[in-house]
């Protein structure tokens, strides 16, 4: 009775043996599934290395039409930062392939290729009004679902009215933001911008621009002190004959710098001539002249690229590459006018200087500023003869011999 008993509920070896067969293939099955949806989910539209224009409905869970652009390393699996880009009036549009060809002609879409090939996922939406902010997030939500996302990399940025979006994007959730840059902004951040204060923020805007006026970049200043003195950067930016209708006689950068004493947080505001980083974490460029467009100049800027993929919310990036590790190219050699020095991407941000030394070792050409991965050196004042040329990061350099004719 016993033995019928357990014959009657415990399965067979055979029994055993086919169940263990379908657990396997459902198993199978249930990693199949996940494995493809994962892929899914992480590869997108478009291909690696390439711009794309995808029109409005094509992806799930996608209320815009958008241009993406992926990097050249894109996989799927290894996590890129992340540009969404918002762009202004002349780029407004239904979605469609056709209206998305507005999009794909401006920066920062339209210079990824030769400017960061393969620094960052971007994607720019187009709606046929001005996006809120609220819609930012519905892109900012399907963009971190639907790509391989470094979630401590993400930025933002936006020209004339699309500076507006990411002006309210970033007051909104400046927890996501890892490095922001308005151009010529319709509108200004929330205020106060204290969140600002520590969020790394290159703001760049044309003196004459009579579309939308130099002083709304300068109201963000004001906004990000909150108060604190000195309140506006006209007492930093240099007015010709102290006239405010006149602009600087070159491109001026303005910094916002904060020292903390226990409870006390003081504003410090200084500036130079020349398009210049942020020092900190605050800075404004005003070129002179341009009109509304100062996009093209500040997205087409190896510098702002450099800049932008250093800032992470862990902290700058560092890269772990070497000098040795990588190809730089520096020619013509000989040369009579002209040093082109070409720095890849990957780290060209870890470069501190680019130094140009005679035969005797003496030092007559030194670069410590907006180094890019295109670099022209004029050497056309330098006597013929042998020269070397040093590239210097933190932590190694590369040194070349130049023949100047």
């Amino acid at each position: 009775m016993p033995s019928i008993f357990v014959q009657g509920i415990l399965p067979s070896i055979s029994q055993l043996s086919n169940l263990n067969s379908i657990i396997m293939k459902k198993s199978l099955l249930f990693y199949l599934i996940c494995f493809t949806a994962l892929i899914s989910k992480a590869q997108p539209y478009g291909s690696a290395g390439e711009i794309t224009k995808v029109p409005a409905g094509t992806t799930t869970g996608q209320p815009f039409g958008y241009v993406e652009y992926l990097p050249t390393g894109y996989d799927g699996v290894t996590t890129f930062p992340l540009i969404i880009s918002f762009v202004g009036l002349g780029e407004f549009g239904n979605g469609s392939d056709s209206d998305l060809n507005k999009v794909v002609s401006k920066p920062p879409i339209n210079v990824m290729k030769t400017k960061a090939p393969n620094g960052a996922i971007v994607v720019a939406p187009q709606k046929s009004t001005s996006l809120g902010s609220g819609d930012a997030k519905s892109v900012y939500d399907w963009a971190i679902a639907n790509y391989a996302v470094d979630l401590d990399r993400v930025y933002i940025t936006g020209f004339s009215f699309g500076g507006a979006t990411a002006c309210a994007f970033v007051g909104d959730y400046p927890e996501l933001v890892a490095a922001f840059i308005p151009i010529c902004p319709a509108a200004t951040v929330p205020n106060p911008a204290t969140y600002l204060r520590t969020m790394p923020c290159w703001a760049h805007h044309n003196f004459n621009d009579n579309s939308v006026p130099f002083t709304r970049s300068n109201e963000n200043f004001r906004y990000i002190s909150g108060g604190l003195n000195p309140m506006y950067t006209s007492g930093v930016y240099p007015y010709p004959d102290k006239n405010p209708a006149l602009p600087a006689t070159d491109t001026y950068t303005m910094y916002m710098d904060l020292t903390v004493t226990g409870t006390d947080t003081t504003v410090k505001m200084s500036g130079e001539y020349g398009l210049h980083e942020p020092k900190q974490f605050n800075a404004l460029t005003v070129y002179p002249s341009g009109g509304h467009n100062a996009w093209d100049k500040t997205l087409q800027n190896a510098a702002v690229w450099t800049w932008l993929l250093k800032q992470s919310k862990a902290g700058v990036i560092t890269s772990t590459k070497k000098l040795t590790d990588v190809a730089v190219e520096i020619y013509p050699n000989p040369s009579t006018t002209q040093l082109e020095v070409k720095i890849p991407s990957e780290i060209v941000q870890d470069v501190t200087s680019i130094n140009l030394n005679n035969v005797n070792g003496t030092l007559v050409k030194s670069i410590t500023d907006n180094i890019s991965s295109n670099l022209s050196i004029n050497v056309n004042k330098l006597t013929s003869g042998v020269y070397t040329l040093t590239i210097n990061t933190g932590t190694d350099s590369l040194t070349q011999k130049v023949v100047i004719e």
